[in-house]
């Protein structure tokens, strides 16, 4: 597979919990690293990340010790100024019950839609009403799936035209991804029949690995894992890593 082709249209993303590592420090880092991405995924701080690995997990009981949690998403300004696409990733068990008043939120602040990992895995009952909630504050609806999804339930997805379905792949380590993930990949994207974006994030921590998941069918790659891990290290090596994986895929900055 030459790495180069068939990377023209596709999407950069990254994955950052609200507020980290600081409040200061989270809003200088998105304001920047936004003009090297094409989304940005925040998470909010939550007391069981049940869906996320080790370091994450870390991340959000940081924040949550620190007293960080407390800062609402709406006083982080900076969300309202930044151009490239916004999505909340937040757990239905943490906001099932604020619902309306996240949608609202994160719709005034700009953002594209309002993602939940755990929505189709435990609360799958409350699909519909999560759909009518978002589709009434102008948000796309979009999903998490895993690999062990029924294909007919991603398939149903489509009818809610969604901004974007996101593939959450089982993290591994090494130069190169396994051979199950790619065709994880591509049995995904061809569920998916190009009638929504296919995104895909868990284990993406390098150059050729974000060109391997775009050239082998992901529409948006989204880096996380690496992002949090790098950023006790200082944002501006963040920054560093981001603008690298920018100039690799796009060949300008």
């Amino acid at each position: 597979m030459d790495l180069n082709e068939n990377l023209k249209g596709k999407r950069l993303g990254i994955y950052t919990p609200l507020g980290y590592p600081s409040p200061l420090e989270f809003s200088n880092f998105i304001n920047v690293v936004s003009k090297y991405v094409d989304l940005i995924e925040i998470g909010l701080p939550t007391e069981r990340p049940i869906y996320d690995g080790p370091i994450i997990r870390g991340a959000h009981r940081e924040i949550i010790d620190k007293g960080y949690s407390k800062v609402p998403v709406e006083s982080y300004r900076v969300l309202a100024e930044i151009r490239c696409d916004k999505i909340l990733l937040a757990y239905y068990s943490g906001i099932r019950g604020a619902l309306e008043k996240f949608a609202r939120v994160i719709s005034d602040l700009g953002f594209k839609c309002l993602l939940i990992p755990d929505l189709l895995i435990e609360y799958l009952e409350d699909l519909d009403h999560y759909v009518e909630v978002s589709t009434f504050h102008g948000l796309k609806p979009c999903f998490f799936i895993s690999t062990k999804f029924p294909y007919n339930l991603v398939r149903k997805l489509l009818d809610y035209k969604p901004y974007m379905v996101y593939l959450g792949l089982q993290a591994s380590t090494g130069a190169s991804l396994p051979i199950q993930v790619l065709r994880n990949i591509a049995v995904a994207r061809s569920l998916l029949e190009g009638r929504a974006p296919l995104a895909v994030g868990f284990g993406i921590n390098s150059v050729e690995r974000v060109k391997t998941v775009l050239a082998s069918g992901a529409d948006i790659a989204i880096i996380g894992t690496e992002i949090v891990r790098r950023m006790p290290r200082g944002v501006d090596g963040v920054i560093e890593f981001i603008i690298d994986i920018h100039r690799a895929i796009r060949g300008w900055f």
